[in-house]
Formats: structure tokens, C-alpha cells, sequence
């Protein structure tokens, strides 16, 4: 896509551009969208989206760029989305979140990870989330919960899901202090060991799988 191709468009709100061949953004592709809110990228091509290229997204609220082939998460990649609200990534190849990523997503509710590649993702990787309620991760290639992971987390999440992983084992105060928690998935896994206190502190958890 031609860069300043929307540039002209600066009352558009819905953009879908679903179901093409796209496999890449010029950094300045979306300049001129100052008030789009909602970004659909759904079946494309994709492979990795360059540093700043949502630095004018400042009011986009939904962005969904399921079924891709992105591989990881990198740290500028988002920059500029401070609206964001929810954040489809479902079904790309994604193996890595580097560090920070999401940094300049504070309102940011609902992130989808399901169907991806991840094995581990960094505590830090959360930082600055703290809005965030809902986090999918089924079916990716997690074997380990480190303690606190969600640390960053504990005060918003309310929904946490980690079906179809290959989890062994689940450490004590892995979930310490998920205040605000009110179901946890860890369903087709394969756990065979459940440390004491595992399940610390969590005050509104409703369903357990």
C-alpha cells in the first residue's frame, strides 16, 4: 500500500482490509487516519509491522490482525496506540514478545494470543497493561509458568486462559495476587504436579478448568 494513500481520509473510522496479499506496512501507510478507530487486517500476508507505523493511531480502539504470519512482538511495533482497547492477534506464527512491547497500550482490555508459537513470554512484557481484563493464550508451545508472572496484571486481569499448552507442573504463587481473577483455563495440559499455595490469594476466582 502506497504510503499517504488514507491521508486525505481523516473522518474514516472503520477500515477493513481483510482477506488480501498484504504482507507489509509502509511506516507512513496509515498517516492521515486521525480518527480511525477500528483497524481489521484479518487473513492477510503479513510478517512483521515496522516501528512506528500506528504513530498517528493515537485514537484506534480495535485492532485485529488475526491469521497472519507474524513471529514475534517487537518492542516499538505498537507505539503511538494509546487508545487501543482490544488487540486480536490469533492464529500467526508468533514465537517471541520482546520486552516492553506493549508499553503504550494502557488501555488496552482484552489481548488474544490463542494459536501462536510462544514458549515463554517475559513479565516485563506486561508492563504497563494495567488496564488490561482479558488475556488468551490457548494452543501455543508454553511448558513453564515462572512465579508472579502476571505481577504486572494483578489488580485488572479477570480472564486467564491457557488451554492446549504443555504445561507440567504449576509453581507456588504463580498467580499470587490476581486480585480482580475470575477464571483461570489451564485445560489439555499436561500437568502431573500442583505446587501448595499455587492458587494464592485469589479472592474472586469463580471457574477453574
Amino acid at each position: 500500500i502506497t504510503d499517504g494513500l488514507f491521508e486525505n481520509l481523516s473522518s474514516l473510522k472503520n477500515l477493513s482490509l481483510n482477506k488480501n496479499f498484504l504482507t507489509h506496512f509502509h511506516q507512513n501507510t496509515f498517516i492521515g487516519l486521525k480518527n480511525l478507530v477500528r483497524l481489521t487486517l484479518d487473513d492477510n500476508r503479513l510478517e512483521s509491522i515496522k516501528k512506528n507505523t500506528f504513530q498517528t493511531s493515537s485514537k484506534l480502539e480495535i485492532l485485529k490482525m488475526a491469521r497472519n504470519k507474524l513471529i514475534k512482538i517487537m518492542n516499538g511495533m505498537l507505539d503511538g496506540l494509546i487508545s487501543l482497547k482490544q488487540f486480536d492477534l490469533t492464529e500467526n506464527m508468533i514465537e517471541f514478545v520482546e520486552e516492553n512491547s506493549f508499553f503504550d497500550l494502557k488501555n488496552l482490555q482484552v489481548l488474544l494470543l490463542n494459536r501462536n508459537l510462544i514458549k515463554s513470554i517475559l513479565k516485563t512484557s506486561f508492563r504497563n497493561l494495567i488496564s488490561l481484563r482479558e488475556l488468551r493464550l490457548t494452543k501455543q508451545n508454553i511448558e513453564e509458568i515462572e512465579p508472579e508472572k502476571f505481577k504486572y496484571l494483578t489488580n485488572t486481569l479477570e480472564i486467564l486462559t491457557m488451554a492446549e499448552n504443555f504445561l507440567s507442573h504449576i509453581n507456588k504463587f504463580t498467580f499470587k495476587n490476581l486480585s480482580k481473577i475470575t477464571l483461570i483455563n489451564l485445560s489439555h495440559n499436561r500437568i502431573h504436579k500442583i505446587e501448595l499455595n499455587a492458587f494464592y490469594e485469589l479472592p474472586m476466582l469463580a471457574t477453574l478448568n
